[in-house]
């Protein structure tokens, strides 16, 4: 009996861990107008589990603003998402009583008088899995008002559970407090345990250089224990970003009020070490974190500026390398960096502080300095996004590679052709010319300035046109083999595709 239990219990981890594989393959962005509302204002998912990676508008019901949580199967299908409101299952219906996940004003004024919101805490939440995912578990953080003087605190970290019933979801455990304390706001990051199906959550505490450290086991709260290390944290997370390296073995922490924090940290006991402090020179107060796959390069972004630091350097700081400044692309408003995430891809995509059609990529991200290929507004969506971006733990940890570079990214392949609010060109590939067609909405009697230009930002061709039929002809033939982008501007309009010259 005692072997039948011991191979059953292992059996069971085995499929929790496999479970988990494709757990970031579906990222829920967008915003959440009726197409008859506004069609450029549409729900989207990114789904990394096509070659190329697959785009998709749709209304999804609820919007993914600041709070964005989601897992799948380990076939990347969409098990659950949250705004930090609600639970909804991956098939987008409704989860009973799962709304006020986080009770009190913040919840009334948001979620509630609000519905299709969205909770206002940047990386306020995550999801992670037990029993093959029969149990999930959602952590998230609650604001509190208080008076005399009036301010906004985050005083307490939750979790909640669904619990699958069939093919969807039912509520298991609402609001079960795990720590209730002056927090960090935001900041809810989680890395797998040594320990096999567990996992530690860090949380900082406000005005304090406390870290406290949450064992999740079998679905229930282990251990919770606080630690002193590292500068006092005044400024909770002021819009930053925190994150685990892909392994596991070093925690990050960075906002323009406290700067840039990196420790080491132990799976096994759950402990920060080794703090070290750098500083990302930028007066922008914003900011956002992402580790390479190897977990060798540390990207830091401010409102401005990108970064990369080596952290296998004797000196982290020196190592910072400057890869770009914001080149001041406007779509509709300015795309200027924020939060990232490392995509299954090994991709690092950037998000924006904005509502824009775009993301910036980092497509290299384990070379060093400017061979990791950060490309400014690289990514092109046919609706906006809601300056939201998803927040994932490594669910691949101990049991497949972080990311699969074989998910070779075709963006500009995407067919928007069916769509009225992007413009698209072919041939791409092309030897010669290419023909850009024009979105319907565009004025076809408007001249159009087109600008030509290549990775490094250098402007080969610049010329005004006058379309025919929602279509312009440009030659490209004098132009040496290589990857271009196309910068379309009409009436305040602006729209940027890329071409490969053959």
């Amino acid at each position: 009996m005692k072997q039948y239990l011991f191979f059953a219990l292992n059996l069971l981890l085995a499929l929790e861990g496999t479970s988990q594989a494709k757990g970031d393959y579906m990222w829920q962005i967008g915003q959440n107008s009726h197409p008859q509302e506004n069609p450029y204002a549409l729900s989207m998912v990114l789904d990394f589990n096509v070659l190329g990676i697959n785009l998709d508008t749709f209304y999804r019901g609820m919007k993914m603003g600041y709070f964005n949580a989601s897992i799948s199967d380990v076939d990347g299908k969409l098990l659950v998402y949250s705004n930090g409101c609600q639970i909804k299952n991956g098939d987008h219906s409704n989860i009973p009583e799962t709304m006020s996940l986080s009770p009190g004003e913040t919840d009334f004024e948001w979620c509630l008088s609000n519905p299709s919101s969205g909770y206002p805490k940047f990386e306020g939440g995550l999801f992670i899995s037990f029993f093959s995912d029969s149990i999930i578990l959602l952590l998230h953080q609650r604001d509190y008002v208080l008076s005399n003087p009036t301010r906004i605190i985050t005083d307490s970290l939750f979790y909640s559970s669904v619990q699958r019933d069939g093919d969807q979801y039912v509520l298991h455990e609402k609001t079960v407090p795990i720590v209730g304390d002056n927090l960090t706001d935001g900041n809810v990051e989680a890395v797998k345990a040594s320990k096999p199906g567990a996992w530690w959550v860090i949380q900082g505490e406000k005005n304090s250089n406390r870290y406290f450290s949450i064992l999740l086991d079998s679905a229930r709260v282990d251990t919770v224990f606080a630690q002193a290390i590292g500068d006092t944290t005044y400024w909770g997370s002021a819009s930053g970003q925190a994150v685990f390296s892909p392994d596991g073995s070093m925690y990050a922490r960075y906002n323009f009020k406290d700067d840039l924090s990196l420790f080491d940290f132990g799976r096994e006991t759950g402990m920060l070490s080794n703090f070290r402090k750098m500083h990302v020179a930028d007066s922008g107060n914003i900011g956002g974190l992402a580790f390479s796959p190897n977990g060798r390069f540390l990207y830091a972004c401010s409102r401005w500026d990108m970064y990369q630091f080596d952290t296998w350097a004797d000196d982290i700081e020196a190592s910072k390398v400057h890869l770009g400044h914001y080149d001041g692309y406007v779509d509709p408003f300015p795309a200027m960096f924020y939060h990232m995430q490392l995509g299954p891809d090994c991709r690092i995509y950037v998000g924006t502080s904005n509502g824009v059609k775009v993301w910036h990529i980092i497509h290299h991200p384990d070379e060093k300095g400017l061979a990791c290929g950060f490309e400014q507004h690289g990514l092109h969506f046919p609706v906006s996004n809601s300056i939201t971006m998803p927040n994932f733990p490594n669910y691949r940890l101990d049991i497949a590679p972080v990311c699969d570079p074989g998910i070779v990214a075709i963006h500009d392949q995407w067919d928007f052709s069916s769509r009225t609010d992007v413009a698209s060109m072919y041939p791409n590939p092309t030897a010669g010319p290419i023909t850009i067609c024009l979105p319907d909405h565009w004025d076809s009697s408007d001249e159009v300035l087109i600008r030509v230009t290549g990775q490094t930002g250098h402007v080969y061709k610049e010329t005004v046109r006058t379309p025919v039929d929602q279509t312009i002809s440009l030659g490209l033939e004098e132009l040496p083999p290589g990857l271009y982008f196309i910068s379309l501007q009409s009436a305040g309009q602006w729209y940027t595709g890329k071409v490969i010259k053959m």
